[in-house]
């Protein structure tokens, strides 16, 4: 095989050269050599297909081409990881990964065991999965070995972070997905800058954005394809801030150069705290209707209207509501609790976002009637922190930036001998 070479990992990948699908006869060739284990052109070509498909992008040689390099940086980091699980002496059983492949067909509507009939009409071994998910769930178990037992979350930490969250409650939020890329030293910063440029090119050209953040971001939030929920103003620091405001719902930034590396965002959308809050609390409602005839005359009309207002101005309570129904024969809907504001349809929304408890509506005009609503009860978002999901949140936090340091340190350290 030659004499392997020790390479810097991050400029391994500006080597590679890939044209497409892999000829029987080429299928035995090797792509790279890590620490003296081989990944061959099949395994390669295999991930490659998988992850085009994944991504929704044309399975053509020039696309193929342009994605390999960073395929081929994914399927040398497994190795690496599954090395060090090696070393460490941490096993991957097979029922974990039959766990995670049934995982994975229940969320795509599969039927057991429809994982592997579908890629196999792809034309993709079941291994080029099953080893991926190996690797994830090895890594899993590395990091808690090796970081788990050294992280110690203070109160002090807690309450710091506390204080953050509430800071932020009157900002703006967005909902966002991220891939990122790391830069671990100078000399890596244009092959991650090009490699931020080309999924973004993919991306723009239709691809996935959860399915490529899932193969290539470098962030914890890779395991859901990206996706970090809603996210205060200021909490991700003023240069994502400073992309987001370019943008608009469903757009895709150019990449985001921060100190630690590039992120590419999709907007989802935007929304007001305060807004988001108030759809939160629960309401009770009761709601009087003073019928009205399909073919009731102008006159008739003005007169249930008129009736429909001086009961909203003499009640005072849902009972007061309930029993001048009864006094006029008017029907209600009874006492309707515990509804979310945000459940409700924006009219009855508008109708009853300025009213206290006990205070009834104007009249409005429904089919068949003259309706009178009241809110019976409020009962506002409850406003504090969740202390143990905020020392949940660190941890993880913790947990996936020494994920990023030990997965430097086994790049640094690798033998690493590109081959096509």
């Amino acid at each position: 095989m030659g004499s392997l070479s020790r390479v810097i990992y991050g400029a391994l990948v500006a080597t590679v050269a890939w044209t497409g699908s892999v000829s029987a006869q080429d299928s035995l060739r090797i792509a790279a050599v890590v620490n003296d284990e081989a990944i061959s052109a099949l395994d390669l070509s295999g991930r490659t297909t998988l992850m085009l498909l994944e991504a929704g992008l044309e399975n053509r040689a020039e696309v193929r081409q342009r994605m390999a390099p960073q395929v081929l940086r994914v399927l040398i980091d497994d190795q690496l990881k599954l090395q060090e699980a090696k070393r460490l002496s941490i096993k991957v059983t097979k029922a974990e990964i039959d766990e995670a492949t049934a995982r994975l067909e229940s969320i795509n509507r599969m039927p057991s065991g429809g994982l592997e009939s579908a890629i196999n009409a792809m034309g993709v071994r079941l291994s080029v999965v099953t080893t991926r998910i190996e690797a994830d769930l090895s890594w899993v178990k590395v990091v808690q070995r090796r970081a788990g037992p050294t992280i110690d979350i203070t109160d002090e930490d807690v309450n710091e972070a506390v204080a953050s969250i509430e800071a932020n409650r009157s900002k703006p939020e967005s909902r966002l997905s991220e891939i990122f890329l790391p830069v671990e030293g100078p000399a890596q910063a244009a092959e991650a800058r090009a490699n931020a440029d080309r999924l973004v090119q993919q991306l723009r050209s239709g691809g996935n954005f959860g399915s490529l953040a899932r193969n290539f971001s470098q962030s914890g939030s890779a395991a859901t394809g990206g996706d970090l929920g809603w996210v205060a103003s200021g909490q991700l620091g003023a240069e994502i801030d400073a992309a987001l405001a370019q943008l608009q719902p469903n757009q895709i930034s150019d990449p985001v150069e921060t100190l630690s590396g590039f992120y590419i965002l999709l907007l989802h959308e935007r929304r007001q705290q305060a807004i988001a809050r108030a759809e939160e609390a629960t309401v009770s409602l009761q709601q009087l209707v003073v019928p009205v005839s399909a073919n009731a005359s102008p006159r008739e009309i003005e007169g249930q209207t008129t009736l429909a207002r001086t009961i909203a101005e003499v009640a005072a309570s849902c009972q007061d509501l309930e029993a001048m129904a009864k006094e006029v024969k008017s029907p209600t809907t009874g006492a309707m609790t515990n509804l979310k504001v945000g459940n409700l349809s924006p009219r009855i929304r508008d109708i009853i976002s300025g009213l206290n408890v006990g205070q009834a509506s104007a009249p409005q005009p429904i089919e068949g009637g003259i309706a009178v609503v009241m809110v019976c009860d409020r009962t506002e978002e409850v406003s504090g922190v969740d202390r143990r999901a905020v020392e949940r949140l660190i941890r993880g936090q913790r947990l996936e930036a020494a994920a990023r340091r030990f997965i430097r340190e086994l790049r640094r350290g690798a033998l690493v001998d590109i081959r096509i």
